[in-house]
């Protein structure tokens, strides 16, 4: 049967009512997802999946898999998939708000096709603002677009014995400033794509970034942080969203010249204590029965 001929499903209505679902999807996002222990074994691969309607949805496949499926698929190309499980999208760091995902087995059936390409990465930026004043669910990843502002120098942290290095960027769009943490790989990865940028204060894409943890190791004033290796970083993109950052940018006085600040990017330790007593500070008693608090 000829791909035109398929009734595909749309994305959004995926769910475990039925097992005989036909979609076609972009694969834009693919990543390691190692266990709870730390070890560097891969014990599965998660990807982020778009249909042409721009709808996501998370799938999986399992170390036991690989062979059959994960040597032959490439981000950034469309598939037909047919034959897979759907379950609830449970946990933490999801990459979408879909409220399933997609469980490959080994009677999937994956079928690459040139029709019909879909021209997005599925980006869901939010403005600085609300990231700052976290607006957000951070049981979800998150994506920003923003005029590199600001860069850190590489500075170096200690967990567990293990050297870990990491650079803080601020990236700034008409609503304000947020500050974004990237770890190990990304350091090197993005002073590379910095070099190679034409413009001094270049538009960076962040996407499928993690929350930082209110209590735990604080990098400099940074709301975000890479998330393993799911989270995409792209310097200067032509891209629509891009262009239409440009656009907006530009009516709010903003554009690409100017310097770069430099960054401190200090490492410090808040504990749990500490944490709760810097949002919740002491007040007199007098203060708590005034504002009917106790």
């Amino acid at each position: 049967m000829a791909n035109r001929t398929i009734n595909f499903d749309k994305v959004m209505n995926v769910s475990p009512v039925a097992d005989s679902w036909i979609i076609k999807v972009l694969l834009s996002r693919m990543w390691c997802v190692h266990d709870e222990f730390g070890n560097k074994d891969c014990i599965a691969v998660d990807m982020l999946l778009i249909d042409s309607d721009g709808c996501k949805i998370q799938a999986k496949v399992y170390k036991l898999l690989f062979t059959n499926f994960i040597s032959d698929m490439v981000e950034g190309a469309v598939y037909i998939l047919r034959n897979f499980n759907v379950v609830p999208n449970v946990g933490s760091n999801k990459a979408t708000n879909h409220p399933f995902t997609i469980v490959f087995q080994r009677r999937t059936v994956v079928t690459r096709t040139e029709l019909d390409v879909v021209h997005t990465i599925g980006l869901s930026p939010l403005p600085a603002n609300a990231i700052r004043q976290r607006q957000f669910s951070e049981e979800f990843l998150l994506d920003i677009v923003g005029l590199l502002t600001g860069v850190s120098t590489e500075k170096e942290y200690v967990v567990t014995g293990v050297v870990h290095r990491f650079i803080t960027l601020e990236l700034t769009d008409h609503t304000g400033k947020v500050e974004i943490a990237l770890f190990d790989d990304y350091v090197d990865k993005l002073i590379e794509r910095l070099s190679d940028s034409a413009h001094l204060r270049p538009v960076v894409v962040v996407q499928l970034a993690a929350a930082e943890p209110v209590h735990g190791v604080v990098f400099g004033n940074a709301i975000l942080r890479n998330y393993l290796a799911a989270t995409r970083v792209l310097v200067s993109p032509e891209m629509t969203e891009v262009v239409e950052f440009r656009k907006k940018i530009a009516l709010h006085g903003l554009s690409n010249g100017g310097e770069v600040a430099c960054l401190p990017g200090q490492v410090r330790y808040v504990s749990v204590k500490d944490d709760f007593i810097n949002t919740n500070p002491p007040r007199k008693i007098v203060e708590l029965a005034k504002n009917e608090q106790v």
